[in-house]
Order: structure tokens, then C-alpha cells, then sequence
């Protein structure tokens, strides 16, 4: 799968748009509560995540609820510039319902595509 990021016109927001999923994310920092402010959105559910830097770790770690209640929490690792893995747990009721893990890895081609990012997702 194949994932663009952009930042919006004000480099206020990074924007993710996905055409095969139909996924839009959108990812912001708020230097008044010194966090990070993230939504996906997708045609049957979204989510409002929020996340802390840990800079010593280079790692971001997120939690946040789904518009059905479920709640999630997750961590994503950069392993390098061209590198990042990720997992998500999400939950109904303090029950695991599902378990999502991914790799990104930055095109080669990143001169001819900045931004993009090729992306390999998986469900436990």
C-alpha cells in the first residue's frame, strides 16, 4: 500500500489520504498542552487520538476513543529517517478486540515523490 503525506498549504497540519481504504489522517501539535493531536478518518469509523513525544526513546506513544466508544493505545518507533514501525491495540470494555502492527518505509524514489511513504499493515 502506498500512503501520501503532505503538510497542509500552512504547514500546520501533516495530511495523510489513502484512496483504497478511503482513510484520511491528519496530524497536529498543540504547544499548549505540549502534545500531539491526531484523526483518522475512514467512511465507517473515526478516531481522535493524542500523543507524547518520548525524544530519548524516539518514540511517540497514542491514545485515544472511536466514535463507537471503543478506546485505543498504541506506540509508533522511528528507526530511522526512512524507517518507522508501529502497534495498536484497541479495546471495547477493557477487552482487546483487535491488535494492529506496521512498518513504513520511505520510497526510494522520494525525489520524485516527496512525502511518500510505502506502508506495510497487518492484523493480529
Amino acid at each position: 500500500m502506498i500512503r501520501i503525506r503532505k503538510w497542509s498549504p500552512q504547514k500546520i497540519f501533516v495530511v495523510e489520504q489513502e484512496t483504497s481504504d478511503g482513510l484520511i489522517w491528519v496530524l497536529t501539535y498543540n504547544p499548549n498542552k505540549k502534545n500531539y493531536g491526531s484523526v483518522h478518518i475512514t467512511p465507517s469509523i473515526s478516531y481522535d487520538i493524542y500523543g507524547n513525544w518520548d525524544n530519548s526513546k524516539q518514540i511517540m506513544s497514542w491514545h485515544g476513543n472511536d466514535d463507537n466508544g471503543n478506546t485505543m493505545k498504541g506506540q509508533h518507533w522511528v528507526i530511522d529517517k526512512d524507517h518507522h514501525q508501529w502497534e495498536t491495540d484497541i479495546f471495547s470494555g477493557g477487552k482487546l478486540l483487535l491488535k494492529l502492527k506496521g512498518k513504513h518505509t520511505r520510497r526510494l524514489d522520494h525525489k520524485k515523490s516527496p512525502g511518500r511513504i510505502e506502508t506495510k499493515e497487518g492484523k493480529i
